[in-house]
């Protein structure tokens, strides 16, 4: 599942607020959006981050990413969002993955001294008896096993093949 991310700087006054409705009837009419999520900041814990909002539009696939924004109503939907934020705003695209804590206890290796579940501050504290998890020199070395995931002209590359999409000028222009 990939998303757009939409971090929006604080903001002061109402007109945020008023054009929110308008922005969300105009994502929700682009092709192939299976989901949406707001989030309002509570409180900052760590960075220079000013965000006062975070807004999430969820897709199946990174070509329905592609064929949202370039859409009418993904056009439309960027210069709303510029003129109501006045462009104090962060956009990305990101490959979003997420499980369910039933799940994950699934696959927590057991604690060797137990034979339990391994308990995170006892991970922390026993470094030495998970290495291929903490050391870092067997990361780097299991990390030459996939370059194709951590070779950075890969990467660039595939973010060539779509350049249009990505051009914040093209997607929100006013």
């Amino acid at each position: 599942m990939y998303k757009v991310v939409i971090l929006i700087e604080q903001q002061d006054g109402l007109h945020l607020e008023t054009q929110w409705p308008a922005f969300l009837r105009l994502a929700e009419a682009m092709p192939g959006l299976q989901r949406e999520a707001t989030s309002r900041v509570d409180r900052l814990l760590y960075g220079d981050c000013r965000c006062g909002q975070m807004h999430e539009l969820f897709f199946n696939t990174l070509a329905d990413v592609e064929n949202a924004l370039a859409s009418p109503q993904g056009q439309a939907t960027g210069r709303l969002l510029q003129q109501i934020t006045g462009g104090r705003i962060t956009l990305f695209i990101a490959d979003h993955k997420e499980d369910e804590m039933e799940n994950i206890r699934k696959f927590t290796q057991p604690n060797q001294k137990t034979s339990g579940v391994v308990n995170p501050p006892d991970v922390i504290a026993r470094n030495e008896a998970i290495p291929d998890v903490l050391d870092p020199p067997d990361v780097i070395a299991r990390n030459e096993a996939i370059p194709d995931v951590l070779d950075p002209p890969d990467v660039i590359a595939r973010n060539e093949a779509i350049p249009d999409v990505l051009d914040p000028p093209d997607v929100l222009s006013p």
